[in-house]
C-alpha cells in the first residue's frame, strides 16, 4: 500500500519554492498514490502550504479552514515518505483543524467528510428501479469488462410450473463482485458489481441446452442489494415460482454458482464409496492415536484444556532452556492433570525436546479432532457420509485412467528418487472452499509442490489447512531433511521422495498419504490443498481396512424437534435478585435476632475512581450464639478492598487464601466452636457479597467496617456518585422512633442514625455539585468539595451526588503515589469521548444465529431468547436481516427490510424455527457475503452474532474481520456454559465490535446488556485504542496495564486505563478515527499527583479482572502463558499489597485464640479513623 493512497491533497506553493521543487513534490505524491488537486473541495484530505505567515490571506487555505481541512507545511509529505506511512498531522499543522486536535478536547468528528454532490449520487433512494439499468446479454462484445476471478456475494434459484406449456421454469439470481485493477480504494482494486441471472426451460437447461441470460451492471453494493432484492421479489410475488433450498439443479447459473452448488451438495449429498473409505481410514487413525494415550474420550476433552495444555508445553520449553528442574517438574504434573493418559503420569517424567514435539503433535491432533466432531455431534459410530461432512472439504475420487489421474501420477513418479519405489494405490481431488476465497489467481512464482505427514494429522490437514510453524523443528527435537517452508512437521518439497519421509505407514490399512499443493512461492499465505495420494513405498504391503461396518452406525437424526414459542417472561423486566436479598447482619430464618442500630459512611470520590468506607452497628439480640451472615451489595465495577469486624473485644482482620483453603479453615474453625468469616460470592446474585460468621456471641455488639473501590458512572456528561438504600435497610415507620445519644467523651450512636461524608477531587472545574435525594451542606473551591449529610434524614431511597465538569471530555491521567512506598505509583488515565456526527445515518442490523450442533439445548434456547429480545428492543428506524448459520447459512430476507409489524413477525417465526441441526460453526460464509457488498458512503453496518464462540476457521473469520471492519462491525453475545469467551471476545475486539457474555444464572442483566449493546450499535466509535506510557528512567520496570487489550470506544462510553508505571507522569493515547490514526499527549497537573490508595485499588482490581475475563495477547496460547504467569502467589502476593478482595481467592481471618485481648472499641474511634484528609487549599 503506498503512503498517499486514497489522498487528494490540494497544494498552495508561493514563489518561493523553486519550480523543480514543486515539480518533484508533485511526482512524490503521485508516484506514491496521492492525487494532487488544483483547487480546494471537500474531497481533500488535507492541504500543502509553503509560507505560514500567508495563510490568512491564502485563498486555498481559507477554504481549507471552511471545510475544517487541516493545513500542513512540506515537510509532512517528505518525513511520511521517509517513515513509509503517513505521519500524523498534528505536529505538521500550520492552520486549520485536524482530527488529532479534535481527539486531544475528546470531541470527535466521527465522519469523514463528504461531497454532498457524490453522497447524493451514491446514495440508494427508496425509488431505486434495477429495470432502468441497461441489460447486457451474455457474449455481447460491448459489455464493459468485468473481472473473470469475481466472486459470488449472494444469490438465490428458484423453480415454478408453466401450466400453459406444461414445463417446469427455473430463474437463477447472483450478485457478482469483482476487482478493477485499474482503480484503487483504500490502497486495494475497487469493487465491480454485476447482477446476474439465468432463466428459461429447466429441462433444456439439465440438457446442456442454451437459456437466456441477463446482465445489470451497477455502480455500488447498495445498487447491486437493492436491485437483487427486486428481482427476488418479482420471481416470489409476479411469477409465484419457489425458492430451492437443498435441492441442486444441473447447469443453473454461472459457471462459478454451479461449482458452489456442487460443493454444498457435497457437504450435505452423498460421498463415493472410496471417499467414504478414504474418510473412515484417516478417522480411525485419528480416534486410535487419541484413545491410546489419553485417559479420557475426546467428547469429554473441552477445548480450554486442550488451550491450557499448549501453554503449559510452552512454558516447559522455556523452563527447560533455564535448566531449572524444580519448575519442569510441577509444570510436566501440571500437564498430565490437564490431559490424563493412560500409561503416563508425570510423576517420574523428564521432558526432552523430543517429547515436546510429540506432545504438541498430541495436541494439535486433540484440538483438530474437537473441532471436527462438533458435525458429527461427538460420536465415532456417526456414519462416514457425517465424517465426511465433518472434513468440511470436498473431496472426490479421480478414475485410473482419466487425464488428470495420469498427470497427477506423472508428476508423482517422476519425482521419485531412484533409492525409492512408489506404488500409488488412490488419487483424489482436494479443494477447500476457504482456502480458493483467500487464493490470488493472478499471482505469479506458482508452483505445484509436495507435503506429506503421519495419516492421523490429515484429519486436521482436511479440516483447516496447513498450518505456519508455531516453532522450529530442531527446537522441538524434530529432524529435518529440507530447508522447510510450512508447519510443524509441515514441509514442502519438490520432489515427493523427499515429502515422503514425513509420513508413516497407517495402523488401520499400511498405507501412506501424500498432499500436491499449489504454493505460491514466497507467499506463505497463498497456498491450497489440489491433489490427496494415497500410496506405498519399496516393499510395503497395503492391508484390508477394518471399518466399522459391522458394528450398528448412529443414523442421521433427520427429525426435528418442535419448535416451542420464545419465552421473554424470564429476561425482559426481570426483577433484580437482589432487590429480593435480605441485606445486612442477618440469621437465616430468623428475623429480629440481629438489630442494625446505625451506618456511617465516608466517600472519596477522584474523577471517575471512588473509594467508600461504611461502617454499621449490629447488636445480637438473642440470649444464644447464632451463626449469622453479612450480606453488603455492590453495584456494577465494584470490589471490596478491606473488611473488619469488631465483635465485643475481638478484632477480626481480613486476610488473603485460595478458596479451597479458605473454605476448609472455615468449616474446621465453626466446628471447634470458634468464631470464622468467609466472603464468598453469590452465583444466583452475584452483586451481593456474602461474609459467613460462625458463633456470634449471645448480646454481642458487632461492628462491620467494609471498604470497597468502584468506577463512577458517567450519565449525560454528569458524574454519579450513588449509595443503594440498602446499606441502611430500616423499615421507614421504625427509623424516626429511634432516639439520638450523643455522650461527651465517647460518642454513642442510637440506632436509626446515619451520616454521610464525602470528599470530591477532580481534574477541572466543578460546574455544578449538587444531591438530588437529600438535604446536604459543602463546602468547595474551584476543583475540590466536601460534602455532608444533613442529621434526621435517612437513605432509604438511596443516596446521590452529581458533579458537572468544565471538560468532561478531555482526556487526563492522574498519579497516586503509595502512602508507605512512595516509589510505587498507580496510573489512571480517563477518557470520555464524545462524537460529533455530521449527518444522521440510518443503521443496519444483521442478527447472525448459530445453528450448528453444538448449540443443541439450553444454548440454542437462550440464543433465542437473545435473538428476540434483540428484535423488540432495536429502534424502529433501523434496517435489519436474519441469518441461521452453521455449515450453511440461510437468510431471512434477500437484503435488510425495516422494522415493522409484519417484518418484526416473520423474523420472529424464523428465529422460533431454527434448530441446531446445520453441522459446523461455519460463521466464515455469512461473514464473508457481508465483507463482499459494504454499504455505501462510510455508513456502518452492524452485525450481532449470537454463538458459543467455537468457530472453525478462526484465523481467517479474524483476518476478514480486520480488513473490513471500517465499514462492518460485529457485535458478539457469546451463550452456553462452555462458550469460547476468548474467540468471540477477540472477533468484537478487531472488527471494532464489543463483546457480552449471558449468564443463565443472571438473567437479571440481559436485557440492559442488550441495549447497551444496540446504544453502541447506533453510534460511530473509536478503534484501536492504545497508550504508550511515557517513563523518565529506561532501567524501571516496564509498565503494566489494564486492560491490556483495548475494545473500540463508543460516544458517551467512558474508558479507564489503570497502570503501575513508576515515574511516568505522561501518556500517549492514539486511536484510529474515520480510518486516520489520531494521537494526542496527556499529561499530568501538580493537582492530579496525590497521595493514597484509591488508584492503587482500582488498578488491582482492573488487572485481576483483565486476568480473568480480558484478553492478554493476540495468540491464544500466550494468552494462556500470561493467564497462568499471573496465577499463584503473584497473583496473591498483589491482593495482599493492595487489599483488593478478589472472589476466587478471599477468605476472612478466624479468631487467634492466644491474642492480648483488644480492648472494647467505641464506635465513634472507628468512625473518626475512616475520615479521608483532605489537603489545604493553597
Amino acid at each position: 500500500m503506498s503512503v498517499f493512497d486514497n489522498c487528494q491533497i490540494a497544494l498552495d506553493l508561493g514563489i518561493n519554492v523553486g519550480f523543480k521543487k514543486k515539480v518533484e513534490l508533485r511526482k512524490a505524491i503521485t508516484e506514491n498514490g496521492g492525487v494532487v488537486s488544483y483547487i480546494v473541495t471537500q474531497k481533500c484530505s488535507f492541504v500543502v502550504a509553503s509560507d505560514p505567515e500567508k495563510c490568512d490571506v491564502s485563498s486555498k487555505c481559507r477554504m481549507a479552514l471552511k471545510y475544517c481541512l487541516p493545513v500542513v507545511s512540506m515537510d509532512y509529505i517528505w518525513d511520511s515518505l521517509c517513515a513509509g506511512k503517513r505521519l500524523a498531522i498534528d505536529q505538521y499543522a500550520i492552520a486549520g483543524k485536524s482530527k488529532g486536535l479534535d481527539f486531544r478536547s475528546g470531541k470527535i468528528s466521527a465522519l469523514k467528510k463528504q461531497d454532498t454532490k457524490t453522497m447524493s449520487r451514491h446514495t440508494i433512494k427508496p425509488h431505486f428501479n434495477i429495470r432502468n439499468v441497461k441489460v447486457w446479454q451474455a457474449g455481447d462484445p460491448d459489455e464493459p469488462h468485468f473481472d473473470e476471478n469475481f466472486e459470488i456475494a449472494k444469490y438465490a434459484v428458484f423453480q415454478g410450473q408453466n401450466k400453459k406449456q406444461d414445463l417446469t421454469t427455473f430463474y437463477s439470481l447472483e450478485i457478482h463482485v469483482g476487482s478493477n485493477a485499474g482503480k484503487k480504494e483504500n490502497g486495494n482494486a475497487e469493487r465491480q458489481y454485476r447482477l446476474y441471472s439465468h432463466f428459461g426451460n429447466l429441462t433444456d437447461a439439465v440438457a446442456g441446452n442454451p437459456c437466456k441470460t441477463e446482465i445489470y451492471h451497477v455502480a455500488n453494493a447498495d445498487q447491486a442489494l437493492a436491485g437483487f432484492a427486486t428481482l427476488y421479489s418479482a420471481q416470489m410475488k409476479d411469477h409465484k415460482m419457489q425458492k430451492v433450498e437443498s435441492t441442486v439443479l444441473r447447469n443453473v447459473g454461472s459457471r462459478k454458482l454451479q461449482q458452489i452448488l456442487t460443493e454444498l451438495e457435497s457437504e450435505v449429498g452423498v460421498a463415493s464409496r472410496e471417499v467414504q473409505n478414504l474418510t473412515e481410514h484417516i478417522w480411525l487413525e485419528a480416534i486410535g492415536e487419541v484413545e491410546a494415550v489419553l485417559a479420557s474420550t475426546i467428547s469429554s476433552v473441552k477445548v480450554e484444556e486442550v488451550e491450557k495444555a499448549e501453554a503449559l508445553l510452552v512454558k516447559i520449553r522455556d523452563a527447560l532452556g533455564k535448566e531449572v528442574d524444580g519448575d519442569v517438574t510441577s509444570l510436566v504434573k501440571e500437564f498430565y492433570s490437564t490431559l490424563p493418559h493412560k500409561s503416563e503420569d508425570g510423576g517420574s517424567m523428564k521432558p526432552s525436546r523430543a517429547w515436546l514435539s510429540k506432545k504438541q503433535d498430541l495436541c494439535q491432533l486433540i484440538r483438530d479432532m474437537v473441532s471436527v466432531s462438533e458435525a458429527t455431534s461427538w460420536s465415532a459410530r456417526s456414519s462416514a457420509q457425517a465424517k465426511y461432512r465433518a472434513l468440511r472439504c470436498n473431496i472426490s475420487y479421480l478414475e485410473p485412467g482419466t487425464q488428470e489421474h495420469k498427470q497427477i501420477m506423472e508428476d508423482v513418479v517422476s519425482s521419485i528418487n531412484k533409492k525409492m519405489t512408489i506404488n500409488i494405490t488412490n488419487i483424489y481431488a482436494v479443494q477447500r472452499p476457504i482456502e480458493d476465497a483467500h487464493f490470488q489467481h493472478d499471482m505469479d512464482n506458482k508452483r505445484h509442490l509436495f507435503h506429506s505427514s503421519k495419516v492421523e494429522n490429515f484429519l486436521g490437514i482436511l479440516s483447516r489447512g496447513l498450518l505456519l510453524p508455531k516453532v522450529v523443528a530442531d527446537d522441538f527435537g524434530g529432524t529435518r531433511t529440507d530447508a522447510g517452508m510450512l508447519g510443524c512437521g509441515i514441509y514442502f518439497a519438490s520432489d515427493a521422495s523427499k515429502s515422503a519421509l514425513y509420513s508413516t505407514p497407517s495402523k488401520t490399512k499400511g498405507t501412506r498419504l501424500l498432499l500436491d499443493d499449489e504454493y505460491v512461492v514466497y507467499s506463505v499465505n497463498q497456498q491450497r490443498l489440489r491433489y490427496l495420494v494415497e500410496f506405498t513405498i519399496n516393499q510395503e504391503q497395503p492391508r484390508s481396512m477394518v471399518t466399522l461396518d459391522n458394528v450398528l452406525m448412529e443414523t442421521e437424526d433427520l427429525v426435528s424437534m418442535e419448535s416451542c414459542e420464545i419465552d421473554l417472561h424470564d429476561v425482559q423486566n426481570v426483577r433484580d435478585p437482589v432487590e429480593s436479598v435480605k441485606l445486612g447482619l442477618v440469621v437465616e430464618n430468623q428475623e429480629g435476632l440481629v438489630e442494625l442500630k446505625s451506618v456511617h459512611v465516608r466517600a472519596k470520590l477522584v474523577d471517575l475512581a471512588a473509594q467508600v468506607t461504611v461502617l454499621q452497628e449490629y447488636v445480637n439480640n438473642s440470649m444464644y450464639p447464632v451463626e449469622a451472615k453479612y450480606v453488603f451489595p455492590l453495584g456494577d465495577g465494584a470490589a471490596v478492598c478491606g473488611f473488619e469486624a469488631f465483635i465485643n473485644d475481638k478484632h477480626i482482620v481480613g486476610e488473603v487464601k485460595e478458596k479451597e483453603t479458605a473454605h476448609r479453615e472455615y468449616k474446621q474453625a465453626i466446628s471447634e466452636g470458634h468464631g470464622a468469616y468467609l466472603m464468598d460470592q453469590d452465583e444466583e446474585t452475584p452483586d451481593v457479597f456474602t461474609v459467613s460468621v460462625g458463633n456470634l456471641p449471645p448480646g454481642a455488639t458487632v461492628l462491620i467496617k467494609i471498604t470497597y473501590v468502584a468506577e463512577l458512572q458517567v450519565e449525560e456528561e454528569i458524574i454519579s456518585f450513588r449509595l443503594p438504600g440498602s446499606v441502611a435497610p430500616w423499615k421507614k415507620e421504625s427509623a424516626g422512633k429511634e432516639k439520638t445519644q450523643d455522650k461527651t467523651k465517647t460518642f454513642k450512636l442510637s440506632s436509626g442514625q446515619v451520616s454521610i461524608q464525602v470528599a470530591v477531587e477532580m481534574p477541572f472545574d466543578i460546574k455544578s455539585l449538587v444531591c438530588p435525594t437529600h438535604f446536604v451542606r459543602m463546602k468547595k473551591t474551584a476543583t475540590k468539595a466536601v460534602i455532608e449529610l444533613k442529621p434526621g434524614q435517612d437513605i432509604q431511597e438511596g443516596f446521590q451526588i452529581l458533579i458537572g465538569l468544565a471538560e468532561i471530555h478531555v482526556p487526563r491521567m492522574w498519579v497516586e503515589r503509595h502512602p508507605d512506598q512512595p516509589d510505587h505509583e498507580a496510573c489512571m488515565l480517563t477518557f470520555y469521548p464524545e462524537f460529533e456526527v455530521g449527518s444522521e445515518v440510518s443503521s443496519e442490523l444483521v442478527l447472525l444465529l448459530d445453528v450448528s450442533n453444538s448449540m443443541k439445548g439450553a444454548s440454542l434456547q437462550s440464543a433465542k431468547k437473545l435473538a428476540k429480545l434483540i428484535l423488540l428492543t432495536m429502534d424502529a428506524s433501523w434496517k435489519f436481516n436474519v441469518v441461521v448459520f452453521g455449515t450453511r447459512y440461510s437468510e431471512l430476507f434477500p437484503c435488510a427490510r425495516p422494522k415493522n409489524e409484519t417484518t418484526l413477525q416473520e423474523a420472529e417465526k424464523f428465529v422460533q424455527q431454527a434448530q441446531a441441526d446445520m453441522g459446523n460453526t461455519e460463521v466464515f460464509r455469512p461473514l464473508h457475503a457481508y465483507f463482499l457488498l459494504p454499504p455505501a458512503n462510510q455508513a456502518l453496518r452492524n452485525v450481532f452474532l449470537i454463538s458459543d464462540g467455537h468457530l472453525n476457521n478462526e484465523s481467517s473469520v479474524l483476518k476478514d474481520a480486520s480488513n473490513n471492519y471500517h465499514h462492518t462491525r460485529i457485535f458478539t453475545f457469546g451463550v452456553s456454559s462452555s462458550c469460547n469467551a476468548y474467540s468471540l471476545r477477540a472477533l468484537a475486539r478487531i472488527s471494532a465490535g464489543s463483546f457480552e457474555f449471558f449468564d443463565t444464572k443472571v438473567k437479571s442483566k440481559w436485557e440492559e446488556k442488550v441495549k447497551g449493546q444496540l446504544r453502541k450499535a447506533g453510534q460511530p466509535g473509536l478503534t484501536s485504542v492504545r497508550v504508550d506510557w511515557r517513563q523518565y528512567d529506561d532501567n524501571l520496570p516496564p509498565p503494566v496495564q489494564a486492560p491490556c487489550r483495548i475494545t473500540a470506544l463508543f460516544s458517551g462510553a467512558r474508558q479507564v486505563i489503570y497502570g503501575f508505571v513508576p515515574n511516568c507522569t505522561m501518556a500517549f493515547l492514539s486511536a484510529v478515527v474515520g480510518g486516520q490514526e489520531v494521537s494526542t499527549v496527556v499529561s499530568t497537573s501538580d493537582l492530579a499527583i496525590t497521595t493514597g490508595l484509591v488508584v492503587h485499588r482500582l488498578t488491582a482490581r482492573a488487572l485481576i479482572q483483565d486476568w480473568e475475563t480480558g484478553m492478554l495477547s493476540d495468540d491464544r496460547t500466550h494468552h494462556e502463558d500470561e493467564d497462568m504467569s499471573k496465577k499463584g502467589p503473584s497473583i496473591i502476593e498483589l491482593v495482599s499489597k493492595e487489599s483488593i478482595d478478589i472472589l476466587d481467592y478471599m477468605s476472612w481471618q478466624e479468631e487467634m485464640m492466644d491474642i492480648k485481648e483488644d480492648q472494647l472499641v467505641e464506635e465513634e474511634d472507628v468512625i473518626t479513623s475512616a475520615k479521608y484528609e483532605r489537603r489545604a487549599e493553597e
